[in-house]
C-alpha cells in the first residue's frame, strides 16, 4: 500500500504538474521530467508486483484465480478503449499542454480510486515458522532454488523461450505497412484486432486455466503466437494480418494471466514470494533483450527472419512446457 502509493501512483500526478508548469516554457525540462516520472512509475510497478501477487494468492483460492485475472484484464481492456476515446476527445478539444495535463489528472484520479479499493482489501495473515535472514544471505540462496527445484527451473527456461518468441511482435505493423503500403487508418485497425484477441483470451482461457491448469493455457497461448508469426510470413494479403494480430492478442492475454497464476502454484505459501520474484525477474531480463535481438535479425535477414526465429523460440517454449514441466497444481498448498 505505502510503497505503491509513492512509487507507482504519485508519479502520474507529478507528471500532470510538470506538464502544466514546464511544457511550454521549458520543453527540454518537461521532457526530462517525463522520462523521470515514467521510470519512477514503472520502478514502482516492479517493487509492488510480488506483494500484489502474493496478496491475490492469499485472498483468492486457486480454482478462481484464472477467472479473476481474466475478467479483470478483459474489463481493463474495455475501459482502456473508453479511456483512449476520452483522451482523443480531450486532446482535440483543448490546446497544448492543457489537453495532456487534463488526461494525466484524470488518470491520477482513477489510480487513487484504485488505491482506495486496494486499501479495503483484507489480506489473511501468514504465520511462518521460518527465521528471518539478512537480505544478502537471502540473495545468495536464490540459485539453490533453481538447482533443487528442477520443475520450476524448467518452467523459467520455457518462459525465457516464450519471451524471446515475442521478438517479432513489435515489427508486425511496420512490416505490413511496408509490404502493402497501408494507410495509418488501416494500420490502426490492427490494434483493434489485437484487443479483440486479448479480450477473448482473457475471458475464455482464464476459465480453462481454473479447470485444467495454467500450464495448458500457456501451451495454447504460445502456439497461437507461433501461428501468428507463420501467418505473417505466409500472408498473401493484408487481410491475413488481422488474423495475425488476433492471435498475437490471444498470446499476450493468455500468457500474461496464466504466467501470473501458475507462478503462485509452484511452492508452499512460505516460499511463494521468492518464487514469484524469480518468475518475474528472470523472464523480465530477457524481455528487454528480445526486441534488440529481433531488430538485429531483421537487419541481417529481414522481417521474415525475425518472425521465423520467433516462431522457433515459441516451439521450443511449448516443447519444454509439455515435456519437462509438470503441472504444479497437484502439489500446491492453497
Amino acid at each position: 500500500m505505502n510503497v505503491g502509493f509513492f512509487t507507482e501512483r504519485l508519479p502520474i500526478l507529478a507528471l500532470a504538474a510538470s506538464t502544466l508548469l514546464f511544457a511550454e516554457r521549458a520543453p527540454h525540462l518537461a521532457l526530462l521530467l517525463l522520462f523521470v516520472t515514467v521510470t519512477w512509475h514503472f520502478v514502482g510497478m516492479g517493487l509492488v508486483a510480488v506483494g500484489w501477487q502474493e496478496m491475490l494468492a492469499k485472498v483468492f483460492p486457486v480454482q478462481f484465480r484464472g477467472r479473476l485475472l481474466g475478467t479483470a484484464a478483459a474489463t481493463g481492456t474495455a475501459t482502456g478503449i473508453l479511456g483512449a476515446t476520452l483522451a482523443a476527445g480531450i486532446l482535440s478539444r483543448y490546446p497544448f499542454p492543457t489537453n495532456f495535463a487534463i488526461c494525466f489528472i484524470i488518470a491520477s484520479v482513477f489510480t487513487l480510486i484504485s488505491w482506495g479499493w486496494l486499501a479495503l482489501t483484507r489480506e489473511p495473515p501468514l504465520h511462518s515458522q521460518s527465521a528471518q535472514v539478512p537480505f544478502g544471505e537471502y540473495l545468495s540462496r536464490l540459485p539453490s532454488v533453481l538447482r533443487h527445484d528442477h520443475n520450476f527451473a524448467n518452467y523459467l527456461a520455457a518462459r525465457v523461450a516464450c519471451v524471446l518468441s515475442r521478438m517479432g511482435i513489435g515489427f508486425l505493423t511496420v512490416f505490413a505497412v511496408d509490404r502493402w503500403g497501408l494507410s495509418d487508418a488501416q494500420a490502426g485497425l490492427f490494434g483493434a484486432a489485437l484487443l479483440i484477441g486479448q479480450a477473448a483470451a482473457n475471458l475464455g482461457l482464464g476459465n480453462l486455466g481454473d479447470r485444467r491448469g495454467h500450464k495448458l493455457v500457456l501451451e495454447i497461448s504460445i502456439m497461437l503466437g507461433v501461428l501468428a508469426m507463420l501467418c505473417a510470413v505466409l500472408a498473401p494479403s493484408p487481410l491475413w494480418m488481422y488474423l495475425t494480430f488476433v492471435a498475437v492478442g490471444a498470446l499476450l492475454g493468455g500468457e500474461r494471466l496464466s504466467a501470473i497464476a501458475i507462478a503462485m502454484e509452484f511452492s508452499s505459501p512460505e516460499d511463494r514470494p521468492t518464487y514469484l520474484g524469480l518468475a518475474n525477474t528472470v523472464p523480465g531480463v530477457f524481455s528487454a533483450l528480445a526486441p534488440l535481438l529481433g531488430a538485429a535479425i531483421a537487419s541481417a535477414a529481414g522481417y521474415h527472419g525475425t518472425f521465423l526465429v520467433g516462431a522457433a523460440f515459441g516451439l521450443l517454449a511449448v516443447a519444454i512446457l509439455h515435456r519437462r514441466v509438470r503441472e504444479p497444481r497437484g502439489r500446491m498448498v492453497p
